[in-house]
């Protein structure tokens, strides 16, 4: 009998949670922008392509933050609009050391003592292509964003023991958990390329678990359903 021929994109189109899909999702994710965000910065002068010689390696090497893609997504930008001013101040901003640094995942509101000087305004922009909805989303005051980030911090613990491997892959993409607040919405979540890692998630305690997951598909897009599930029970 013989053996059918492995196809290593075939996983990257499976339903079921894969830990070892997100990996390999993530790695060629990285790699794709160090390799377009080097030859960018060589562009630009060998000056920046040496300073931006510790962001490429760090990028290479593991999990990357959700603001060095939105930078980069802000640079490249800048160079189609012939802004040589801002292409350059972004890319100094990249090249400052340590920036993006990815520590354990953060649950984090829409202002910039949490995200970054400047970073929140960068966040709303870049969320979707549609600027309007960045617009429409407000941070959480600090007694909400507590009580929320509970939430959330529980219903990832939930998961981590209920559903490891969905867990798993949540922590491998997700770097960053940004909650807000949005009018109408009874529950909210979105996530943009352009800031890979960062997922927003807009939490109701009215919303039932059963509502949530009966309308929402399991895979890594909407993971934000699923934490906001378990977050929201009652």
């Amino acid at each position: 009998m013989g053996t059918a021929a492995f196809d290593p994109d075939a996983i990257l189109f499976a339903f079921r949670p894969d830990a070892e899909r997100a990996c390999l999702v993530e790695a060629r994710v990285r790699s794709g922008l160090a390799d377009s965000l080097a030859a960018t910065l060589q562009a630009l002068g060998d000056d920046r392509a040496a300073a931006g010689e510790d962001l490429i390696a760090r990028i290479r090497g593991g999990p990357t933050a959700p603001i060095v893609f939105g930078a980069y997504t802000d640079l490249v930008e800048a160079i189609f609009s012939d802004d040589i001013y801002a292409a350059e101040r972004i890319a100094d901003e990249l090249c400052t050391p340590a920036f993006g640094h990815v520590g354990a995942l953060r649950i984090v509101t829409l202002i910039d003592q949490d995200l970054g000087d400047g970073q929140a305004a960068r966040y709303r922009r870049l969320v979707d292509d549609d600027p309007q909805l960045g617009l429409e989303f407000t941070a959480l005051a600090p007694p909400e964003f507590a009580s929320t980030a509970s939430r959330v911090s529980e219903a990832i613990a939930l998961l981590d023991a209920a559903a490891p491997e969905l867990a798993a892959e949540l922590r491998t993409l997700v770097h960053e958990v940004v909650v807000v607040g949005r009018e109408g919405d009874s529950y909210f979540g979105a996530s943009s390329f352009q800031l890979w890692g960062a997922l927003f998630v807009k939490l109701t305690f009215q919303a039932s678990r059963v509502e949530l997951l009966r309308h929402s598909p399991m895979n890594v897009p909407t993971l934000c359903c699923l934490v906001s599930a378990w977050a929201c029970r009652s």
